[in-house]
């Protein structure tokens, strides 16, 4: 009984630093999906790892971002088709990602939403349409190559208090 509890207070105090609820989809290790996901997000919990999405689809209802990944360093994401979200990729507090060959569709907020992101590469995604493109808020030192945006609403780079991106 005493270690069920702890478990479930573990997975408690996960979600709520997190932000997430238990319906999410956590990644705590290499991951390579073999098919699609409808319980967004999906959270990155760790450093180091990679998750290849091999083209399968992330989709939700329009009300959760496709990908959150908070306070870590080490990540990659790749091949990950994200649609009906509210942002694509939610990052905040991270170092040192690789975010390449993904494609965001259908959302509501930014395909890419970025702050205090540091020494990162966002290398050959697709994006569009949706609000905006990329939004850099306090990042810096990140690389941007090959990236395609198709807009219907915003900006395709928005950058508030943001430098060294090229």
């Amino acid at each position: 009984m005493r270690k069920s509890l702890i478990s479930f207070y573990f997975v408690f105090l996960l979600s709520v630093l997190l932000g997430s609820s238990t319906a999410d989809t956590v990644i705590t290790s290499d991951t390579s999906l073999s098919g699609s996901v409808t319980d967004l997000p999906v959270v990155i919990a760790a450093n180091n790892i990679t998750l290849d999405c091999n083209g399968n689809v992330l989709d939700g209802d329009g009300t959760e971002p496709g990908v959150v990944i908070q306070n870590h360093t080490g990540v990659i994401v790749t091949e990950c088709f994200v649609f009906n979200v509210a942002d694509g990729f939610d990052i905040d507090s991270s170092r040192n990602l690789v975010l390449s060959q993904n494609i965001v569709g259908s959302a509501s907020g930014d395909a890419f939403d970025l702050n205090q992101v540091q020494f990162s590469s966002i290398i050959e995604n697709e994006v569009g349409p949706n609000g905006a493109g990329f939004r850099l808020n306090k990042s810096h030192s990140n690389s941007f190559i090959g990236n395609g945006i198709e807009l219907s609403g915003e900006e395709g780079f928005r950058m508030l208090m943001s430098a060294g991106a090229g």
